[in-house]
């Protein structure tokens, strides 16, 4: 049974505005071309054309229990097309401001971009993982799932975060880390993430939270500003959407593109 419920961090319901008046409905095919034609012009870099582009042909729109959000199985969760995804990955790295030492990969969706992330970087990965295990003997934190509805607990195992972690902590210098997941939410797991951080720290540890990276993020829920905020970390993301909806059929509007992009599925 679950002694501690302390560490729990709601996900809260919001929806996207799904505003359509005043913008131009695109067909599927002249969204592939405002893509390319935005990123002909600069207004957005090549990375967010891939993954906006991945999105529009094998991904959608649907109704979760946190929310209407996006739904990308096949694209880059249990299915990850490093095609749409590694220019991302590489403007990503190019981003990275200063010192990082480690990735925090929470399970099971952001451990390939993370993977992918911690080679670009030659760092390694400390896997978060998801339920499963539970001891006292793991640092951890609770969070609500976005897609299933129910509460997942985060953790990780205090004799693998002290083994990774030995060489800074004989040198008493501190880990910098950088969180990476598939999307930006709410910010629920960021702040989940940033509690058990501190319950490193606790323990002895050193280290740090140095930012989020995270493959999409959702503008309108304002996590950047929540995180930023209330930890005052970097955040970077790859393709940032700014409102989506399903009528009169599925679209989205991404930054840098004024229309809205219509999915071919």
């Amino acid at each position: 049974m679950e002694k501690d419920i302390s560490h729990y961090f709601s996900r809260d319901v919001i929806n996207p505005p799904s505003v359509f008046e005043g913008y131009k409905f695109l067909t599927p095919q002249q969204s592939l071309e405002a893509l390319s034609e935005a990123e002909h012009k600069g207004l957005i870099k090549r990375g967010e054309a891939d993954l906006a582009l991945g999105l529009l042909q094998l991904g959608g729109i649907a109704q979760f229990p946190g929310g209407l959000g996006l739904m990308y199985d096949d694209v880059y969760k249990n299915t990850f097309n490093t095609e749409s995804a590694g220019q991302s990955l590489n403007e990503i790295e190019q981003s990275i401001s200063g010192n990082v030492d480690c990735l925090l990969a929470p399970e099971h969706s952001g451990i390939i971009p993370a993977a992918q992330l911690a080679y670009l970087l030659n760092v390694p990965i400390i896997k978060i993982k998801k339920n499963g295990q539970n001891n006292n003997n793991i640092f951890k934190a609770q969070v609500d799932s976005y897609t299933g509805g129910e509460r997942d607990k985060l953790y990780i195992e205090q004799n693998r975060a002290v083994k990774s972690l030995r060489e800074f902590s004989a040198k008493n210098q501190i880990c910098e880390m950088v969180l990476v997941d598939d999307i930006l939410d709410t910010g629920a797991m960021t702040l989940a993430v940033d509690n058990i951080i501190e319950q490193m720290k606790d323990f002895g540890l050193s280290v740090s939270l140095k930012g989020v990276v995270a493959l999409l993020e959702k503008k309108y829920t304002g996590a950047r500003e929540k995180i930023k905020a209330e930890l005052n970390i970097d955040v970077i993301s790859g393709l940032v959407i700014e409102d989506i909806g399903l009528e009169p059929f599925p679209w989205m509007r991404i930054q840098g593109v004024d229309s809205l992009l219509s999915f071919s599925s």
